[in-house]
């Protein structure tokens, strides 16, 4: 294996010219996917959800694809949609558990409708019932200005409670935010009625936006905004960061990895998007380290998916993927669909680069979708990307006592190899995160809470400037 990793780096300085790596695709990691309908439907996707293999699609048109083999057959499920809803606009999994047979979603009585509502599936998308008006977001449809290109569609998310119990939903857009305490079943707006781009939320309480302002009806709608963070679920925010432009900054990711660990990534609209910032906080967004990136091999015009605070995929411009090891200092180019390079269905979509994709993971696979009836999947790493660790640490480095692990937990002690590591990360058999555990300043050893952790097999990963150690626990009722 170790072979195999220097012959594909020495592949990539030999290629690229300077400034723009690339990845030759030798692990058979893409695959094109076949939507039911052929290539002829024009139908624009407008929203995605993957989670153990169930991947839900949301599209114009009353159309809802659902697969539950990770992309391998798919179903028509659109027919089951309220009838005057035609597009769907946002969905998302709200169950403590992470089920994917219950699906939210906000729905819209057409492309450019004028009523917006709540759908909800208790089937994995099978079928779908009315959960109720959503009268604020109207706005988003009805005002002579284009909120979409400005801000995005409206997105909803849920996050764990600090307390470990329950869960809080959000649900943000040009038209402000709204909050969920109730697993969904009601909504209620937080704080002033602010224009958001993206939101990270870490639990109920803790996260981070970007906001601008809307002014309805005016012909100008954004003003510069930057990012700011909240400590009361959003009823008030404080801006640590102002963009000098309000407007195209809609594309980009947010990601919260621990209640200190934030970060930002932001593609540059002034050089086609080739260029980017990379926010870092260590402080929960109380200040931010900015990074300037130059001239990416493609556009970063799309969404952005962190695996760990180091391995960072980004996927634009319809099927154009992009990977980096380093947090996103230097992106390496895995998939291309522009003429010349490597060629897919996909490349044969009109018009497919003016859209950012609609795009989802599930940990195992990036899945993204295109107009047009096509789509396609990335296969991840399984666990932690060989391209991401330089200096592998022996197990001894780190240990769990006691292993198995039962509901009263254990102990994480760090070896001397590791002292100053601020974060410790279990993942699943598949690569899912499933806890990040804050490590005190000057501490050699924390807690390990199982509680969150339902019986099965872990991998605790903890890194301290490029060097990594890993060490695998079972936990069991």
């Amino acid at each position: 294996m170790k072979a195999i990793h220097l012959t594909l780096a020495l592949i990539v300085l030999v290629v690229a010219p300077a400034g723009a790596q690339e990845f030759l695709d030798t692990a058979g990691r893409w695959k094109s996917l076949t939507l039911p309908g052929g290539s002829s439907p024009q139908i624009a996707p407008r929203a995605m959800v993957a989670l153990r293999g169930h991947v839900v699609i949301g599209r114009e048109g009353r159309s809802v694809l659902v697969s539950r083999d990770s992309g391998e057959t798919w179903r028509n499920t659109g027919g089951a949609l309220p009838a005057d809803l035609q597009t769907v606009w946002a969905l998302a999994h709200p169950d403590t558990l992470n089920a994917p047979q219950r699906i939210l979603g906000v729905a819209a009585t057409g492309a450019s409708g004028a009523q917006v509502r709540l759908i909800e599936s208790t089937d994995g998308g099978d079928t779908w019932r009315d959960a109720g008006r959503l009268a604020e977001l109207d706005v988003l449809f009805t005002v002579p200005t284009d909120t979409m290109r400005l801000y995005g569609p409206p997105a909803m998310l849920f996050v764990d409670n600090a307390s470990g119990s329950g869960r809080t939903g959000f649900l943000y857009s040009a038209a402000g935010l709204f909050a969920s305490t109730d697993n969904g079943a009601t909504w209620s707006r937080r704080g002033s009625a602010r224009a958001f781009r993206a939101l990270a939320m870490r639990d109920e309480a803790n996260g981070i936006a970007a906001l601008g302002d809307y002014r309805t009806g005016t012909a100008i709608s954004a003003t510069p905004g930057g990012i700011a963070w909240t400590s009361d679920g959003g009823a008030t925010w404080t801006q640590t960061y102002g963009f000098s432009d309000g407007g195209f900054y809609q594309h980009l990711t947010l990601k919260t990895f621990s209640s200190t660990q934030y970060r930002a990534f932001v593609p540059e609209r002034f050089q086609n998007y080739m260029d980017w910032r990379l926010l870092r906080s260590s402080d929960a967004g109380r200040t931010w380290g900015d990074y300037r990136g130059r001239q990416a091999r493609r556009p970063l015009y799309g969404v952005a998916f962190w695996r760990d605070t180091t391995d960072l995929h980004v996927v634009s411009d319809g099927a154009i993927l992009q990977h980096a090891a380093d947090g996103g200092e230097l992106f390496y180019l895995l998939r291309d669909t522009a003429a010349g390079y490597w060629q897919t269905p996909l490349d044969l979509i009109p018009g497919y680069v003016t859209r950012a994709p609609i795009a989802a993971t599930d940990g195992r696979y990036l899945y993204f979708t295109v107009p047009g009836n096509r789509a396609a999947r990335w296969r991840m790493a399984s666990i932690e990307p060989l391209s991401s660790v330089t200096v592998e640490v022996p197990v001894e480095g780190l240990s769990i006592r006691p292993n198995p692990v039962r509901s009263e937990g254990a102990r994480i002690d760090l070896g001397a190899r590791l002292a100053g590591a601020r974060e410790i990360v279990v993942v699943d058999v598949l690569g899912r995160r499933r806890l990040a555990i804050d490590v005190p300043d000057g501490a050699r050893s924390v807690r390990l809470d199982a509680v969150p952790l339902e019986p099965g097999r872990y991998v605790a990963i903890v890194g301290v400037g490029r060097a990594i150690a890993r060490v695998p626990f079972v936990v069991v009722d």
